[in-house]
């Protein structure tokens, strides 16, 4: 066995290293023509240099910085590059029988390499391979322990292995048969990365980096795929995504950043993915377990989504991305996020343009992004369909921008295929609205013309008191305030000209325009009776009209939805043609009647005078949150307020030293009751219970004649409210609650109280602080705090009626005057809406009167029971603003009942127990019952 050394720039040429034998060339020593045969070694180091060798079965090994420049063919055999050496122009391939393998390490590089038949190329540390040629059964494979190792200008026609992480540079393009074989490693595309092989290709992997990623050859899939977590981000490289022909498909991965592009044939395909960018030109599809969250606006061919597929149009919570869909849209109960500056038609908002078709059913959830809510016409629109409209689409989950709830609907007549967000209360279904906010709408059930002119003549001959002997009689007799109507006799009457005189004439008084009701082709008799009303600025056009129309369509047989009333639309004045003059007989249209648009028509069809109507106000729909809030404060603003009656009672003890009457100094009592705030706050039920317990005691007595008295004391509290508060237009509640305490003080004069007669007075100082939550449904839980201060002044005189062996019997009238300065801190909501209060400078006042007798048992016990009645009043509404909207309850006045006793178990102990119940307008309640214990140690 033998081993050459060449160095110090010597050389070799046309040398054979046979079995058995090696030549090692250092120190700048070069070698040409070099044949490795089986079983030989041939060494390259320190900078020495080979040209042309020929491996066959052999083992050739570089190190330091040698180089083996030029023509390197591996037929059989190892090479093994180490260091920073370096091989150029290689070529590696065998038969089966012997394989040709080439190994870069460290920092060794290979360029122009081509891999064949057999052929594999290693590739890591942090080595790097240039302008390498993979070619069917070659196999490049890529590991490595450190950062790992750089592929720059790749073209794979066989197969690519990572082991490791990698790095791509330059252009990197599967071709022909090419396969990739991955297990969740890095990627850093820094270059372009082209799949144009004729096979399906799976990349498992995480690809990041400012390169772009294309797809060609329109018979095959890339799948892109992450071995790990589908919800943490494996694909996100910044450059661009071209899918120029076939399909691209993303499974189990999160792709994120990287703008899709792609021609109109194409596919994007989401499987159990998440996808976080912009497409242009494919179609696309998402599947049950996928997300788009698109985070610009997107032209797309065609978009299909499956059951519990996602596609959110903005991502980020901006808003104003649009999408457009050239072709058609199909979801199979997928859902549609937008984001929306809600507010009114002209809200910034993202929206989708499908210039095809669309079918199935697809749930839409919108989300608010800063809008502080305002009235619609036509609404927000959303999603536009120039196609055929045969989809679906339906809220889910609550639409709110500050005070008011939004609901997602098809427009109206011309604009039916598309879908619009709309804050106006005539949008929402009968189903759930009050009868009185709907708009009016009469739907007739009878297309018989003649028997509806028919009634119509009845009810007004019977109006004006008429004998009716030839038309239909109602089946109901007319309203008592309908006006009077002056005409001769009915006999002579033409049935048909008549009413239609009557119907123009009510539309006339309500501002309708009369140009279609169908007149009689000849002019009617002359002995048409003339219709003849009292003067107009007496008579309520509107009502008359309203009540008419209602009673003709009763008669019929026809449903009487929401003929709207005054004090729902503006008032409408007529036309100067139309307005009936006043003289002082009669009052008669001005002209001839034009025909009018009112119309009997068949079953369900909709009169409307839209036209030429004066606009009406619009209502928009209330959340239940308000609600809430302002059960809230109002339930802690009365949560402590006490009277003098809460704390005291009539009786006096006998104090065993001094001999003298002293009234009794610690106190307790307990309340608990219910509220229902009733219509007080408009379209919104609100109920609740609340709870108190205070304490107190005297802390200073004193008397000022021989039956006057004094006392100062103090006082302090707990207590606890809750509230339920329900939309009856949308059905969506929410709770409220408001727990805390109090510490005050109070003072008490009485002129008599041994007597209990004369004046008394009684004043009441203390602050409050509570903690505050609103829970609204679908919505995060909302704390914040309120506190105030509250002051009060109450004053009666007490009068002994009369008296008996065993009972005396009082009145007392009294009054109360209270400030409640309890207000909450403004606060921003989870949504964005800011929360503010205006309830600064609220005064309650009290007046009534109180009846009770008292029993002259024995000294040491006595029984009061009483009754008292008290009218109560608010000088403002309690309310709250919500993003600069606000709502109002309507509790400024009520009234109450209050029965209860008063009993001394002895000199010690006294109890007392009450009833209490308040009555307002608008259905508001209020019952209560206390129960107090006052104690002499």
């Amino acid at each position: 066995m033998g081993k050459s050394i060449l160095n110090k720039k010597q050389s070799a040429v046309n040398a054979i290293i046979n079995e058995g034998n090696s030549l090692v060339l250092t120190d700048s020593a070069s070698a040409e023509h070099t044949a490795v045969n089986t079983g030989s070694i041939f060494t390259l180091k320190e900078d020495s240099t080979a040209d042309i060798t020929s491996v066959t079965g052999g083992f050739f090994s570089l190190s330091g910085s040698s180089k083996a420049n030029i023509n390197t063919v591996l037929s059989g055999g190892w090479l093994e590059v180490n260091d920073d050496a370096s091989i150029t122009e290689t070529t590696i391939s065998s038969d089966i029988e012997k394989k040709s393998t080439v190994r870069l390490y460290q920092d060794g590089s290979a360029t122009k390499t081509t891999v064949g038949d057999n052929g594999i190329l290693y590739v890591s540390g942090d080595s790097r391979a240039e302008e390498t040629h993979v070619t069917k059964g070659g196999k490049l494979i890529v590991y490595s322990e450190s950062q790992g190792p750089t592929l720059k200008n790749t073209q794979i026609a066989g197969t690519l292995t990572l082991k490791s992480d990698v790095t791509l540079e330059g252009k990197t393009e599967f071709v022909s048969s090419a396969t990739i074989k991955t297990t969740g490693h890095l990627i850093d595309n820094q270059g372009q990365l082209i799949f144009n092989s004729d096979k399906d290709i799976v990349i498992e992997a995480m690809i990041d980096g400012q390169g772009s990623l294309t797809k060609e050859n329109p018979l095959t899939t890339l799948t892109l795929s992450s071995a790990g977590d589908a919800w943490v981000a494996s694909y996100v490289y910044s450059g661009e995504t071209h899918i120029n022909a076939g399909n691209l498909k993303l499974a189990n991965t999160h792709f994120f950043g990287s703008p899709i592009s792609g021609n109109p044939n194409t596919r994007l395909i989401l499987e159990k993915s998440t996808l976080d960018t912009t497409v242009q030109g494919s179609s696309v599809f998402i599947d049950k377990h996928s997300i788009w969250n698109m985070l610009g606006d997107s032209n797309i061919h065609h978009l299909d989504i499956l059951d519990s597929g996602r596609h959110d149009l903005n991502n980020p919570g901006k808003t104003g991305n649009q999408l457009i869909i050239n072709g058609d849209y199909f979801s199979d109960n997928g859902t549609l996020i937008f984001h929306s500056q809600l507010a009114g038609d002209d809200s910034v908002t993202d929206h989708i343009l499908i210039k095809g078709n669309t079918g199935g059913h697809t749930n839409v959830r919108v989300i608010n992004v800063n809008g502080e809510g305002n009235k619609t016409d036509s609404g927000i629109q959303l999603i536009e369909v120039r196609g055929i409209s045969d989809g679906e689409f339906s809220q889910v989950g609550r639409i709110t921008a500050g005070a008011y709830e939004y609901r997602l609907g098809r427009g109206k007549d011309e604009l039916s295929k598309n879908w619009y967000l709309s804050s106006d209360i005539t949008d929402y279904s009968s189903d759930g609205v009050p009868e009185a906010e709907l708009p009016g709408i009469l739907v007739l059930k009878s297309d018989n013309a003649a028997v509806f002119s028919a009634k119509l003549a009845d009810y007004a001959l019977q109006a004006v008191g008429g004998v009716v002997d030839s038309f239909t009689q109602p089946e109901t007799s007319p309203p008592s305030n309908t006006p009077e109507l002056t005409v001769p006799d009915p006999k002579r009457a033409n049935a048909a000209a008549f009413s239609a005189k009557l119907a123009d004439y009510a539309l006339q008084t309500v501002g309708g325009v009369v140009d279609s009701f169908t007149q009689p082709e000849t002019s009617p008799p002359s002995n048409t009776p003339e219709l003849t009303v009292p003067d107009p600025k007496r008579a309520n056009a509107e009502a008359f009209s309203a009540k008419l129309a209602d009673y003709a369509l009763q008669a019929v047989g026809g449903v009487v939805d929401t003929f709207t009333s005054p004090e729902q639309t503006e008032q409408t004045t007529a036309t100067p043609d139309s307005t009936p003059k006043s003289t002082d007989s009669a009052v008669k249209p001005a002209s001839t009647p034009k025909p009018t648009d009112l119309a009997v028509k068949p079953a369900n069809t909709v009169i409307s005078n839209a036209k030429t109507a004066a606009p009406k106000r619009q209502t928009l729909v209330h959340t239940p949150e308000n609600g809430s809030y302002i059960a809230n404060i109002a339930m802690a603003r009365n949560l402590f307020t006490t009277r003098l009656e809460d704390r005291t009672s009539h009786y006096l003890y006998k104090d065993i030293v001094t001999g003298q009457w002293q009234p009794t100094s610690m106190w307790m009592h307990t309340q608990g009751g219910r509220s229902q705030f009733g219509h007080t706050v408009e379209q919104l039920n609100i109920k609740g219970n609340y709870y108190s317990v205070q304490l107190g005691g005297d802390i200073a007595q004193w008397a000022t004649n021989e039956q006057g008295s004094g006392r100062i004391g103090m006082l302090a509290g707990l207590g606890k409210a809750t509230n339920h508060s329900h939309s009856k237009v949308t059905s969506y509640h929410s709770r409220g609650a408001v727990d805390g305490y109090n510490l005050g003080i109070y003072a008490t004069w009485f002129a008599d109280q041994q007597h209990n007669t004369g004046v008394y007075i009684d004043t009441l100082a203390q602050y409050s602080w509570f903690n505050n939550a609103v829970n609204g449904q679908d919505k995060a839980e909302e704390k914040y705090k309120s506190s105030g201060f509250t002051t009060s002044i109450e004053s009666g005189y007490t009068f002994n009626l009369a008296n008996s062996d065993q009972l005396s019997y009082f009145i007392q009238p009294n009054a109360q005057i209270t400030w409640a300065g309890i207000n909450a801190q403004t606060h921003k909501t989870a949504d964005g809406a800011v929360v503010s209060y205006r309830n600064n400078g609220h005064f309650i006042t009290r007046i009534g009167a109180k009846a009770y007798l008292q029993t002259h048992d024995t000294l040491n016990t006595k029984f009061t029971p009483f009754v008292a009645v008290n009218w109560i009043h608010q000088n403002q509404n309690t309310g709250t603003t919500i993003s600069g909207q606000g709502i109002d309850n309507k509790i400024q006045n009520s009234t109450e009942f209050n029965v209860g006793v008063e009993s001394q178990i002895d000199q010690q102990l006294h109890i007392w127990a009450n009833i209490n119940h308040q009555i307002g307008r608008y259905n508001y309640t209020d019952t209560n019952a206390l129960v107090g214990v006052k104690y002499h140690f």
